[in-house]
């Protein structure tokens, strides 16, 4: 790894996550760890999750500190919390604070001695002010303006009149909480340039914000052979969508491949199969795959990499969310065609046609798969230009100068007051 750190002032950062993101599960912990690797390019690093991942230190020169919590009934309130849409008082991300948790963020910051702290995910937000009272700056990675997003789900849920306003309820305090969080926070980070602008629109907030995107260990994803259908997915008819599936967005996106997709794809390519990888199936999900033996669910897997490598294509019908899609990234990376809507590569520099196969309806996605499967010499040459742009814009060593780039502005500016108290 190429290193960017001036070598009279080596830093030391303790980065906080709501896990520890090995082995990685998602979308966040992959996030999480290429932010570890561009902090491990500056110094010595501290990881501290609040509760689950493996406590195996991984082999990493510069990490010091790899451990979770030890407040027993903290991982239970998270699990109770994690896709909650009611809760009895305040917000499901209150589950995630602990006074026990800041007695130990205490302990580690006198004994590693952090001149920073970057915490991961917007519900660690509550342990902003006793890091900052401590002396320490706070960087918060935001993966998501989490707030609008909310907002844009409960407004689209389903179920009573309600349970709707008990949604829309969470969501307004998650806008006020976010919006707070930010303001107190010395620097906010988003994976791209629309993230930073709807940080702008919706909050106008006074924290410096500065884009850090989704980013890959693109060697680590084996490059396909180039040309003549070489590649072990031009002989396998298999559709695979990647995502921990009840996620709501991700939820919607299969419900619609299931119901919409596959039926009429299925009239032109009756071998197709849709390969479903990831965590949390749902009971539709399951059902689906009970009924249908081309669908596979495959449940939580330690490596995507050799799903994408068998599949013809990736297929990403996302019509809500925020943040950049990892699993488009990782599909760019190795080599595997993508049909998408516009929203599943939102906050990405990508051209439709030349990157990706855009699609907004089911007719779209059955023609753009088709398409992909028929003219091998095409999905070779979108394939090849997205896993260049993945390389070029984000590979790890991309992120580490971005990371590199946001702690030198901030070690640049002055410190500034804060409010007091937790939102």
């Amino acid at each position: 790894m190429p290193d960017y750190r001036e070598r009279s002032d080596l830093k030391r950062t303790l980065v906080v996550v709501p896990s520890l993101p090995l082995p990685p599960r998602g979308g966040a912990d992959l996030r999480n760890w290429e932010n570890v690797k561009g902090l491990l390019s500056l110094g010595r690093v501290a990881v501290f999750g609040l509760a689950g991942g493996s406590e195996e230190p991984p082999a990493e020169p510069g990490i010091e500190v790899w451990r979770s919590s030890r407040d027993p009934a903290l991982g239970r309130r998270i699990g109770l919390a994690i896709g909650s849409a009611e809760w009895p008082e305040g917000h499901p991300s209150d589950a995630y604070y602990s006074p026990e948790v800041v007695r130990e963020l205490e302990e580690i910051v006198r004994t590693f001695e952090p001149d920073l702290v970057v915490l991961e995910v917007l519900c660690t937000h509550h342990y902003i002010d006793p890091l900052a009272e401590n002396g320490l700056r706070v960087a918060l990675d935001a993966h998501n303006v989490e707030g609008p997003l909310a907002i844009d789900l409960a407004a689209a849920s389903a179920g009573g009149r309600e349970a709707r306003l008990r949604r829309a309820t969470l969501a307004e305090r998650l806008v006020e909480i976010e919006g707070a969080a930010f303001e107190r926070a010395d620097q906010v980070w988003v994976p791209s340039e629309r993230d930073a602008q709807l940080t702008a629109q919706r909050y106008g907030t006074t924290a410096p914000v500065e884009v850090v995107p989704n980013a890959l260990d693109v060697d680590s994803y084996a490059a396909p052979p180039a040309g003549d259908g070489a590649r072990l997915g031009a002989t396998d008819p298999t559709v695979v969508l990647t995502a921990r599936f009840d996620y709501p967005p991700n939820a919607i996106a299969v419900r619609f491949l299931v119901e919409e997709v596959l039926p009429r794809l299925w009239e032109r390519l009756p071998s197709a199969r849709l390969q479903l990888v990831g965590s949390c199936p749902t009971r539709f999900v399951r059902d689906a795959a009970g009924r249908e033996p081309r669908i596979e669910v495959t449940g939580p897997v330690p490596e995507v990499r050799p799903f994408l490598a068998r599949a013809f294509a990736v297929a990403v019908p996302l019509f809500q969310g925020g943040g950049t899609r990892l699993k488009v990234l990782e599909a760019f990376a190795a080599g595997t065609p993508v049909v998408a809507t516009r929203k599943a590569v939102e906050g990405l520099d990508v051209v439709e046609g030349a990157h990706f196969v855009v699609a907004e309806s089911a007719d779209e996605f059955v023609a753009g798969l088709l398409a992909l499967w028929t003219d091998r010499a095409r999905a070779d040459e979108i394939a090849a230009r997205a896993r260049r742009l993945v390389r070029e814009r984000y590979s790890r060593e991309a992120v580490c100068r971005c990371v590199a780039s946001a702690i030198r502005k901030l070690d640049a500016s002055p410190r500034g007051t804060r409010p007091g108290g937790q939102a």
